[in-house]
């Protein structure tokens, strides 16, 4: 008995510290589904670094794309949404994913978010890799950030399957 206890404890603290979507919804038109987790931090360095993913899958159509939302807590990056943005995961096998369009709309304001689409390559690749360090730049300069939160990148983007 004290086992089986023991055992509801520890599922109960695991699952009160899972992650949450900000957003989970079903059209009742189309059946686009969207998902979004909420924003994580992913690493801290030069001022922290926040994270989300979204997931917006299309029946009608066919599709499923996937967005990385990225900002930094510091003030003095710049504005999103700029051509100059770029995002570079180092992982620790030596590997690096470079994302360079950032779809954002152009937002000069504190703490803008840049997005950047994720193809089903890259999705695999954060899915089944650990980052180990982070560079971020969006319009008036970049940052390392050590990868640093309570859930990896892995886990963050994993979140949208549950």
């Amino acid at each position: 008995m004290k086992k089986l206890l023991l055992l509801v404890t520890v599922l109960a603290l695991n699952l009160s510290s899972a992650q949450e979507l900000s957003t989970n919804k079903v059209d009742d038109f189309t059946g686009k589904t969207i998902k979004k987790t909420k924003y994580y931090t992913a690493g801290n360095g030069y001022g922290v670094l926040k994270t989300s993913f979204i997931n917006i899958v299309n029946p009608e159509k066919g599709t499923s794309f996937y967005y990385l939302k990225i900002y930094p807590t510091r003030t003095d990056y710049g504005c999103a949404g700029s051509s100059k943005n770029y995002l570079t995961l180092l992982f620790d096998d030596g590997t690096k994913l470079e994302l360079k369009n950032d779809v954002s709309e152009i937002d000069c304001a504190d703490y803008s978010a840049s997005a950047f689409i994720l193809s089903d390559r890259y999705v695999n690749e954060i899915k089944t890799k650990t980052v180990k360090k982070i560079r971020f730049a969006q319009s008036d300069g970049y940052a390392d950030f050590n990868v640093y939160g309570t859930y990896t990148l892995s886990q963050q983007i994993k979140a949208l399957n549950n």
